[in-house]
């Protein structure tokens, strides 16, 4: 096989050829996979309106490119689908071998990422972002989970985990994301966090304009007897980092925090901060069920010009 194409822009078509696809608007290639590996520094991967599914186009890496990846279309109907398969989530953003993480040269653009499943304690159902800034802009992220049932089982991010991040989101969807811890041992505990997205270490990741709404953190104690404990905190958002979290101009909505068996320690269905600091600017958070809609257990948490209404256990 000899390339026939070259860039800058690179096409992907849920109709392109796998075998012969050249990346040209002419002929498309079948995977966005496909396309970063053969994209250079500043190329831009425009993708069409599709479902695109199967290998190549889930637990995408992005090798450190500084490449813009973008639908032709709309988010709703530009879809990547990781079909619920144990294993796959749709994007990958890390350091990997030679390759350095990706910083805000990387750019997502009109994508709905949905579908991914995490089993084995692995986090970031939809999304993983560790040691890398990619930029996101009108993405919705939805219908993504992390489970996990053993011994100190952690389920964290179920649409997006982002650790020593200062990625940005904006216009983007966080919906009906959801993480799931469970145990049963007499010593040991589950933690679920961020049914939405969780944010941890050296981090200054911010969101613009999103909503968050409909996602879920549940976790199960089975044990009896007092000295396991299932941990469930932040329905919608989990903060805990060395820097800042800035949240302006979203919608928090309709998230919830859930549990069952015996020893439980659950906080805020909505936003929960741990560590570093939180600036939340014109957001509205509301109608976040069963705990409050905003709890600070740490750090500093700045509250501007927000509405705060309507939720569980005296809103915040």
């Amino acid at each position: 096989y000899e390339h026939t194409h070259f860039g800058p822009e690179w096409y992907v078509s849920s109709d392109g050829d796998v075998l012969t696809g050249a990346g040209s608007s002419g002929s498309p290639l079948s995977s966005i996979q496909a396309a970063v590996n053969l994209a250079n520094e500043s190329d831009e991967i425009i993708v069409s309106e599709g479902t695109y599914t199967g290998e190549g186009n889930h637990n995408i890496y992005f090798l450190g490119k500084g490449v813009t990846v973008s639908s032709s279309g709309e988010a709703e109907n530009t879809i990547i689908d990781c079909e619920d398969i144990a294993g796959d989530r749709g994007l990958v953003f890390e350091p990997h071998g030679s390759y350095p993480g990706e910083t805000e040269a990387t750019v997502i653009e009109g994508f709905t990422i949905r579908n991914g499943y995490f089993s084995n304690g692995t986090d970031g159902g939809g999304i993983y972002i560790s040691d890398a800034s990619p930029v996101f802009n009108n993405c919705i992220i939805r219908d993504n989970e992390v489970y996990h049932d053993a011994n100190n089982s952690n389920s964290s991010g179920g649409g997006i985990y982002a650790h020593n991040s200062s990625s940005v989101f904006t216009g983007c969807v966080i919906s009906n994301n959801k993480v799931d811890a469970q145990v049963n041992h007499n010593s040991y505990d589950a933690g679920a966090y961020g049914g939405g997205i969780y944010v941890g270490g050296t981090s200054n990741v911010t969101l613009h304009s999103c909503v968050i709404d409909s996602n879920w953190a549940y976790t199960y104690d089975y044990d009896s007897d007092g000295n396991s404990v299932g941990y469930v905190f932040g329905g919608g958002v989990y903060s805990n980092v060395s820097g800042t979290t800035t949240i302006t101009d979203c919608e928090i909505a309709h998230n919830k925090i859930t549990w069952e068996g015996h020893n439980i320690d659950s906080r805020s269905a909505g936003v929960y901060v741990e560590g570093g600091t939180a600036n939340l600017t014109n957001i509205t958070v509301a109608y976040n069920e069963n705990r409050q809609g905003l709890y600070r257990e740490g750090g500093t948490l700045n509250v501007i010009s927000s509405i705060i209404w309507g939720n569980s256990s005296d809103d915040a």
